[in-house]
């Protein structure tokens, strides 16, 4: 879609970008998760009451299902189908 509107191939920097946003979302994904565990007063190695089990629980369980959700949503509304494919396709072949 992007060559088909701007007419370069910029695969490069569009791997750059996932590349760089995989590896911010790692080093944050464990900055919160501690973050988190410490807030709900998680003991590793430690004798944990069931509050604190069940908090634990939910934090594995519902920022899942909320970044689930929002994919779904963000595939539904995904803008290119078969039929735009094919169009992107004979567009970039007719060059």
């Amino acid at each position: 879609e992007d060559m088909v509107n701007t007419g370069h191939l910029r695969t490069g920097l569009f791997y750059a970008l996932l590349s760089m946003t995989e590896k911010i979302g790692g080093a944050v994904a464990i900055g919160i998760t501690y973050m988190a565990l410490d807030l709900i007063g998680f003991i590793p190695g430690g004798n944990n009451d069931k509050d604190v089990i069940s908090s634990f629980e939910m934090l594995f369980i519902i920022p899942r299902m909320l970044f689930n959700l929002m994919i779904a949503i963000i595939i539904l509304g995904f803008p290119i189908d078969k039929a735009r494919q094919e169009y992107n396709r004979k567009v970039i072949e007719g060059r």
